[in-house]
């Protein structure tokens, strides 16, 4: 069991796992309400404001959105957009974005996915910790990170442009924040 002590298994796991949402990231088509996240997350930038997909807080879209809109600043047909949260503008802004960009807007929103991947990095980095602290074996946190890097669930919402897995990530974070949490074992 020594090798399981091995220094190299837990970034070997966040190798693993970043080259595995990294290639999702890029040969898999967008899901129906991503290209809407996209224009929600430029429109935070270039307005300052959140109507659009105000369902979900911002925070991802604002990260995954920084580098598209500091880096290409593609134009965006605004002409749909609505503040009313009732109207939900920016499914029609994303239908449009996808209409006037084309093939770029997939490579768009690819980029906005790769920069997400840090996200379920922590995740991994924060189920290590967790595990390891509740436990106090170092050998159930890399069982409890390796479960993580392939959980299908973590592969598949990890590489898409929607606050589902930031969402997941924050539940170890609320974990390792509690004393109580830890102080249970």
């Amino acid at each position: 069991m020594a090798w399981l002590r091995s220094r190299w298994i837990l970034p070997a796991l966040m190798v693993l796992q970043a080259g595995l949402l990294g290639t999702s990231a890029r040969v898999h088509s967008p899901t129906w309400d991503e290209p809407a996240h996209l224009v929600a997350g430029l429109s935070h930038w270039q307005f300052g404001r959140f109507d659009l997909y105000c369902v979900n807080p911002p925070l991802v879209r604002i990260l995954a959105t920084a580098p598209i809109h500091f880096l290409a600043a593609p134009d965006v047909d605004w002409s749909y957009y609505s503040a009313d949260p009732v109207h939900r503008s920016e499914i029609a802004l994303g239908r449009a974005f996808v209409e006037e960009h084309g093939v770029t807007a997939f490579d768009y929103i690819a980029a906005a996915r790769l920069v997400l991947i840090p996200v379920a990095l922590l995740g991994l980095l924060l189920c290590y910790r967790f595990a390891s602290e509740l436990t106090g074996r170092k050998e159930v946190g890399l069982a409890a990170a390796g479960l993580w890097a392939v959980c299908p669930w973590v592969l598949g919402y990890g590489a898409v442009m929607t606050p589902d897995l930031a969402a997941a990530v924050a539940v170890p974070t609320a974990g390792i924040a509690s004393p109580a949490a830890i102080s249970m074992s």
